[in-house]
């Protein structure tokens, strides 16, 4: 994502579509990477993997943002249980997140600067 150049904004600060690989969190040690730590609004897609469902609600709810997440699993009861216990404003399930079109309302939460 480094190393875009918007015609005449030559010297503002632009993101790429990025995705960053988070496979190696443990869900019992704080995060620290500013992928999640930091609200950034960009085109990045962060990815993890955790072993239990407990782990995914748990990250997903310690984030201080909540705008986003998504899950993927061939579990129906799983994608159930994940869609009411987290606190994030967007959640898709076996679906990337419906990033908000201009013409609909954001919908962040928690400590969003957008929200």
């Amino acid at each position: 994502g480094r190393g875009v150049v918007v015609d005449e904004f030559e010297d503002g600060n632009f993101l790429g579509p990025t995705v960053i690989d988070l496979n190696s969190v443990n869900p019992n040690e704080p995060i620290t990477n500013s992928s999640y730590t930091e609200e950034i609004f960009a085109p990045v897609l962060t990815v993890m993997t955790v072993p239990t469902l407990e782990d995914a609600i748990k990250i997903t709810n310690s984030n201080p943002y909540g705008n986003g997440c998504a899950l993927f699993t061939s579990s129906g009861a799983a994608a159930q249980k994940y869609q009411f216990e987290i606190e994030a404003g967007q959640v898709g399930i076996n679906v990337p997140i419906p990033v908000p079109l201009p013409f609909f309302s954001f919908t962040g939460n928690k400590a969003s600067i957008r929200g």
